[in-house]
């Protein structure tokens, strides 16, 4: 798993975080809690496929492959951006 921390000054909201990768697609969208202060959300390392968690070997969920993603947390009209490296 992978533990995605945010601070949120103003305005609080729902957060919505988009992870991407090295290519820039979306392979996860989250939806988290955008209250006043420090937030944080798990991501599981599992993958969308056409709008759902695709299914891999034996039933299994597709699991991110190692390297670097860029991860957005957008709370209204803020937007905070980084990097989330997966490895082995």
């Amino acid at each position: 798993t992978a533990n995605i921390q945010y601070w949120v000054g103003q305005d609080p909201g729902e957060a919505t975080i988009t992870i991407r990768d090295s290519d820039g697609e979306v392979v996860r969208e989250l939806s988290a809690s955008g209250d006043r202060g420090l937030n944080a959300a798990v991501w599981d390392l599992t993958l969308i496929d056409g709008g759902g968690t695709g299914m891999g070997f034996r039933g299994r969920a597709n699991r991110a492959a190692p390297g670097t993603y860029s991860v957005e947390v957008s709370v209204g009209d803020a937007l905070a951006q980084g990097a989330l490296v997966v490895s082995r």
